[in-house]
């Protein structure tokens, strides 16, 4: 009977360490952010969930997709000129961000990568 109650602990702590190996795996996210992972079995997205990336396999980078603000100004001698050759002083912002949707999220990775398109001064 002793061989039976060694082998259930051995079976216990072996599960216990897999759960928590797994557990330091798994990154989760918020709905306003997106991580693409990559690696082994491609490229995978999730948003507003969580993925199990291991190191040595995979890469995982995180993508932010909340609305950026970027305001271009343009005043003075950097002003526009128009059609009738007056300077005019322009203030313009614009509005942007990545759709929550995998191929959007998958096309800007892709494209920017996943640091260029979370940095406003890059955008």
């Amino acid at each position: 009977m002793e061989p039976f109650i060694i082998a259930g602990i051995f079976l216990v702590l072996v599960t216990m360490g897999l759960l928590f190996v797994l557990s330091r795996f798994y990154r989760k996210v918020g709905p306003e952010e997106a991580i693409v992972r990559t690696g082994v079995g491609g490229m995978q997205v999730t948003s507003g969930g969580g993925i199990i990336v291991v190191p040595i396999m995979h890469r995982a980078d995180l993508m932010d997709l909340s609305v950026k603000r970027i305001e271009i100004a343009r005043r003075g001698e950097a002003g526009l000129i128009c059609r009738d050759n007056i300077r005019a002083d322009i203030e313009v912002a614009f509005f942007v961000r990545v759709n929550n949707t995998k191929d959007a999220i998958l096309n800007v990775a892709q494209s920017l990568g996943c640091r260029r398109a979370s940095e406003r001064q890059a955008l």
